[in-house]
């Protein structure tokens, strides 16, 4: 709960300062282009690119493409270079005889409402017939609601609803071994149809903006996950790290949670304590800024445009 909390509280700062600052610096239709994809998730840029492509600001939708591509040159080395120091603090301790902080859950343990079928009938085809059926109810959804909330709000909580009944499989696309492929299609069709109608010039004039809003944005994000980090026990570099998973999410923030313990030592024991006080805090960050939290910071920020 600590780690949903401070990862929150990044993005809050995220906002406020791109939308403070980066309005004075950059412009306001800049920032509410870019601000949504950098808080983490495809879907986040997909929302915005549908909005500026409906008012016939193809430059806005190239922004957030730029955003989205980019931000991860950024996350990456930050991250690394956090939680390197994060691992060497615990590492210290861990040999003085001090454990630091606790263990974070990241599944659940209740027992789901609907019973769960056997897993030699929960094959490939059962488990994506459930993210279809999932997909259906969400669009009637949708449609009957006449899209009150954005489409994508609609999905994601007829998604978590779903899973935590027990109809949907935990991470489906991963169990069905489809991840891969679906984010290939996904994110090359993303990109065709993001730099369809785009000319060299307006690429080049995207840069100073996007770079802009992710130094901005960046600065925001350490500074909102400190101050609530702060507040609930965390090290600046945990709560920074977690913030940070927002800039690339899934697998990510479980490569990097693998490298900082390797980075540190060769001790299977050791290696092993440092995992389970860095890895699970990466894996929920994830979940909650890019799987959740991008969507409605997104769905929320175009209403402004």
């Amino acid at each position: 709960m600590k780690t949903i909390v401070i990862c929150l509280a990044g993005l809050v700062g995220m906002c406020i300062l791109n939308v403070t600052v980066g309005t004075l610096l950059l412009g306001k239709l800049v920032v509410l282009a870019g601000t949504p994809p950098l808080s983490g998730g495809i879907v986040a840029y997909m929302i915005v690119s549908e909005q500026a492509n409906a008012m016939g600001r193809p430059d806005l939708s190239t922004l957030a493409l730029a955003v989205f591509v980019l931000q991860s040159f950024v996350g990456y080395p930050l991250t690394a270079f956090f939680l390197k120091k994060e691992a060497n603090y615990l590492l210290k301790n861990y040999r003085n005889g001090i454990v630091e902080g606790e263990k974070e859950a990241i599944n659940s343990s209740k027992k789901p409402l609907i019973p769960q079928l056997p897993e030699k009938y929960n094959t490939t085809n059962t488990v994506l017939f459930k993210v279809a059926v999932a997909g259906v109810i969400g669009i009637l959804i949708t449609i009957a609601t006449r899209e009150f909330l954005s489409r994508y709000v609609i999905l994601l909580i007829v998604g978590v609803i779903l899973s935590e009944i027990g109809f949907l499989d935990r991470s489906p696309l991963i169990k069905s071994q489809v991840f891969g492929f679906s984010m290939v299609v996904i994110i090359g069709y993303v990109v065709v149809a993001g730099i369809g109608g785009t000319t060299p010039d307006v690429v080049l004039s995207s840069l100073i903006p996007t770079v802009g809003v992710i130094v901005i944005g960046t600065i925001g994000l350490a500074v909102g996950a400190m101050i609530a980090g702060k507040l609930l026990g965390f090290r600046k570099e945990m709560a920074i790290s977690v913030a940070l998973t927002a800039l690339y999410g899934y697998p990510g923030t479980y490569i990097l949670s693998q490298e900082s313990v390797k980075a540190v030592s060769d001790d299977e024991t050791e290696k092993e304590y440092l995992r389970s006080r860095i890895e699970p805090k990466m894996i929920v960050g994830g979940f909650t800024t890019v799987t959740f939290a991008s969507v409605f910071v997104a769905s929320i920020l175009v209403k402004f445009f």
